[in-house]
């Protein structure tokens, strides 16, 4: 009897020893990543800067890697600066990119083997970016700051993010441009002009009976209230498909009226340009759409695009996407392979993205010029974003129809001007490159 009591102890410190071993395993396992990571880790970091790990682009080229001592970096300097906001800067920055993200993957961190490497160089991290494409894209840009963004609609696989300005991580010690540590692909917000008609419309065609039916005056202003809403031309009677393609602000200030500014912000909200999005655990800036009450020309202008509208550029890719998808769009990864499983979220009904994708169809032949875009069979819907002051923001945006060459993209050109003339140019540069690229692999850069 005396030993089975003096036993009790015993027992109970081993009790107690066996759920504090369960309890740490337990918290190892789901949080050993983040132990292991802490900037203060001397194994992995240097003066709280990852100091391991590669980061290569979809056909494995390297843009940066770093084996405990340094980081080596491309050395086309052009490949440095266009994938920096995807890749990450040397002082760390820039919070979207590769660097900041996937640093448990980029210095080999396992649950079962902690952060050891065979040899010490940590992991690779392949993303699904072609770095040609990004050179492309930042030589289109022509100077310009702005946004490139293209991806694959079928696979969701982001095949190139440019923002500029940028600057060479080579070269840290230069002077850095004001707003080069901003990814204005994931974490800009700009007011979005006339692409934001594609809202507008897919509210009107699923909330306002007959609405292709409908016809609209436009003799260049119209008069809401006591106010005067102003188009960019004099487009007589005009149907919804019409109003659309030559974007006729007096027919969207009216069915902005129709539609209502409760029901407009809610499909802003329905189209994913008001709801958050992470992007491979990076989260992406969130775009804001008033409701103004029907009969003020606040909600006219919201309905333009104008007013206190504001998206994110990767929002509206995958806007396009959706379009693309017949109402579907896959969620969108920078990594290769990212999304196995080709999860995808619905935006629209069916019957709405056909309609809207004639409408970028109509819009393409009839105002942009198929010309302008050789070999591609584009759907797209341009931007001229009014600021005070200022040159216009340049938008263009859409996808390419043809299901050997999946591509769906978004240019954004900050005071670029005509959205179809300046953002269409560099649209159609990196995407013919793009499409090249696609027919001459089978597909397989997508």
């Amino acid at each position: 009897m005396k030993l089975r009591w003096r036993m009790l102890p015993l027992a109970l410190a081993t009790a107690i020893l066996i759920a504090g071993m369960g309890i740490f395993f337990t918290r190892l396992w789901h949080d050993g990543e983040k132990w292991a990571m802490n900037p203060w880790n001397d194994t992995v970091f240097q003066n709280g800067i990852l100091s391991v790990g590669t980061v290569t682009d979809r056909n494995g080229e390297t843009l940066t890697s770093a084996d405990g001592t340094g980081r080596d970096w491309s050395p086309d300097p052009n490949t440095r600066i266009s994938t920096l906001h995807a890749v990450g800067d040397p002082l760390g920055y820039i919070g979207t990119g590769a660097l900041a993200t996937f640093t448990g993957e980029l210095a080999g961190y396992t649950r079962f083997g902690g952060l050891w490497s065979e040899d010490g160089r940590g992991g690779t991290v392949t993303l699904s970016l072609d770095a040609g494409l990004c050179r492309t894209a930042l030589e289109a840009l022509n100077g310009h700051n702005g946004a490139v963004l293209v991806a694959n609609w079928r696979t969701g696989e982001i095949l190139c993010m440019v923002s500029a300005p940028g600057y060479d991580p080579e070269n840290a010690d230069a002077e850095i441009p004001d707003g080069a540590y901003l990814n204005r692909c994931l974490s800009g917000l700009y007011p979005p002009g006339s692409i934001f008609k594609i809202v507008t419309a897919a509210a009107a065609l699923e909330t306002v009976p007959g609405i292709q039916e409908h016809t609209w005056d436009c003799d260049g202003s119209i008069e809401i209230g006591e106010s005067t809403v102003v188009c960019a031309g004099v487009h007589g009677e005009v149907t919804l498909d019409d109003a659309f393609a030559c974007s006729c602000n007096c027919a969207f200030a009216q069915i902005a009226q129709e539609v209502g500014g409760e029901t407009l912000q809610r499909y802003a909200a329905i189209c994913g340009l008001t709801k958050p999005l992470v992007l491979d655990g990076i989260e992406t800036a969130v775009g804001s759409v008033e409701a103004p009450s029907t009969g003020s020309v606040e909600l006219s202008w919201e309905g333009i695009g104008q007013h206190t509208d504001l998206v994110c550029p990767v929002a509206m890719l995958r806007l396009c996407c959706a379009v693309a998808g017949a109402g579907e769009a896959v969620d969108l990864t920078i990594l290769l392979g990212g999304n196995p499983d080709g999860n995808k979220t619905r935006f629209l009904e069916t019957n709405t993205a056909s309609a809207l994708a004639a409408m970028m169809d109509y819009a393409v032949y009839s105002t942009y010029g198929d010309e302008n875009f050789p070999g591609l069979d584009l759907r797209a819907k341009s931007g001229t974003a009014e600021l005070d002051g200022a040159e216009p923001h340049a938008w263009f945006c859409g996808y390419v129809a043809d299901p050997s060459t999946p591509l769906s993209f978004v240019v954004l050109v900050e005071n670029g001007g005509s959205g179809a003339l300046t953002a269409g140019s560099v649209a159609n540069a990196v995407l013919q490159e793009a499409a090249s690229l696609m027919i001459l692999e089978g597909e397989a850069i997508g």
